[in-house]
C-alpha cells in the first residue's frame, strides 16, 4: 500500500504544481496587464497634471481680466454719474431761465393790457398803428421765446430720463 499511498501523494503534488503552474501563468498575465495599466496611467497623471497647470495659468488670466474690466466699469461709471449730475444741473438750471421768462412774458402781458387800458383813456399817439405793432411783435417774441424755453426743457427732461435708464 505504501505504493499506492506514494503514487496517490505523487499525482497530489502534480495536481497542486499544474495548479500552481497555471496560477502562476494567469498571475503573470494579470501582472503584465498592471504594468500595461501603469504605464497608461502615468500618461493619465502627467496629462492631468499639464491640464492642470493650463487652468491655472488660464484662471490667473481671468482674474486679471476681470480685475482689469471692473476698473473700467468703474471708471465709466464714475463718468455717467458726473454727466447725470450735470445734465440735472442743467435742467434745474434750464427750468429757472424758463420760469423767468415766464414772468417776464407775464410781466409784459400785464403791462401791455395795462397800457392798452391807459391807451383808451390817454389821447391817441401820432402812429398808433405803429405802437400797436410794435406792441404786438414784442409780445410776439416773447411768446416765441417762452416756446422755444419750454421745447428746451423738454429736451432735456428727455435726454435726463434717457440717461437715467
Amino acid at each position: 500500500m505504501t505504493g499506492g499511498v506514494a503514487i496517490a501523494i505523487d499525482a497530489i503534488v502534480a495536481i497542486l504544481l499544474a495548479a500552481t503552474v497555471f496560477h502562476c501563468l494567469a498571475l503573470e498575465k494579470r501582472l503584465k496587464q498592471l504594468r500595461a495599466d501603469e504605464a497608461i496611467m502615468r500618461r493619465t497623471v502627467a496629462d492631468l497634471a499639464t491640464a492642470t497647470g493650463n487652468a491655472e495659468r488660464a484662471i490667473a488670466t481671468l482674474k486679471q481680466t476681470v480685475s482689469t474690466a471692473d476698473a473700467s466699469l468703474a471708471e465709466r461709471l464714475e463718468s455717467a454719474e458726473r454727466f447725470a449730475a450735470d445734465l440735472s444741473n442743467n435742467v434745474r438750471t434750464g427750468e429757472d431761465i424758463i420760469d423767468r421768462v415766464r414772468q417776464i412774458v407775464e410781466t409784459t402781458r400785464r403791462a401791455a393790457a395795462a397800457q392798452a387800458v391807459v391807451g383808451h383813456a390817454a389821447p391817441l399817439p401820432a402812429n398808433p398803428k405803429a405802437d400797436s405793432q410794435a406792441s404786438r411783435n414784442a409780445n410776439t417774441r416773447l411768446a416765441a421765446a417762452a416756446i422755444a424755453a419750454d421745447r428746451l426743457v423738454e429736451r432735456a427732461r428727455a435726454r435726463q430720463r434717457g440717461e437715467a435708464a
